[in-house]
């Protein structure tokens, strides 16, 4: 398991680097400037699911080219695109009530550091380094150390204040390349090296689930991340 090494939270300039939004659970993500944030999460959020003809969800787990179907949110409209079979228009406004499919918890935030330190170990063992997409978070933390995120219980990034949930668990979907819907090993394979849960070997943890205690607000790619506990 990999511990942080003791870090000046205060003298340094953490910041939110990167800001995803996931409109259709499985499917392409969508990097923005800036997004709002409601109940459930940030507004526009894995609010749409695909399912089969008997009404079950379909996932990048059983179904890698998912990632192929990029996203897009227009005015009144979600636009899916298939770089082979051209695209379709989905309406925004859902019946009934709103949801999320977030697997468990709204957000999930990762260290761009915590990324570094992979890659490094990744290319030591003459594999690729990886783009940050692997891994679908919402939140992208700069300038704090790797794995610093795994320490924080609450904190603020700009408007909205989180709590941290505990660490994701990480499956198949990150071994699928984004662009191109290929499966490999990696990056499971180097992070079970170093990764796995204290408490649940089986686990294999990289990026730290959220909560949000404050239900309305905007967040801003270059908000600074405040620790409140």
């Amino acid at each position: 398991v990999f511990h942080p090494s003791p870090f000046d939270f205060h003298s340094s300039s953490v910041h939110l680097s990167g800001l995803f939004i996931y409109p259709v659970k499985s499917l392409r993500g969508i990097a923005v400037s800036h997004a709002t944030v409601d109940a459930h999460g940030l507004v526009g959020d894995r609010r749409f699911l695909v399912v089969d003809d008997q009404n079950k969800f379909l996932t990048q787990r059983a179904l890698p080219r998912m990632a192929l179907i990029a996203t897009e949110l227009g005015r009144d409209s979600l636009i899916l695109r298939n770089p082979h079979h051209g695209s379709a228009a989905v309406g925004l406004h859902e019946p009934g009530d709103v949801v999320s499919f977030a697997d468990a918890y709204p957000f999930l935030a990762l260290g761009e550091a915590s990324l570094t330190d992979l890659n490094d170990r990744l290319v030591a063992r003459g594999e690729d380094a990886l783009p940050m997409d692997r891994f679908r978070p919402n939140l992208v933390i700069a300038g704090s150390p790797a794995f610093a995120e795994d320490t924080w219980t609450r904190f603020r990034i700009g408007e909205v204040i989180f709590r941290t949930s505990g660490p994701c668990a990480r499956c198949i979907v990150t071994t699928t390349d984004q662009q191109t819907a290929e499966r490999g090993k990696e990056p499971l394979r180097t992070l079970a090296t170093y990764r796995r849960d204290a408490t649940d070997p089986t686990d294999v943890n990289f990026g730290q689930n959220l909560v949000h205690e404050t239900k309305t607000g905007t967040l801003r790619v270059g908000d600074s991340v405040q620790l409140l506990d």
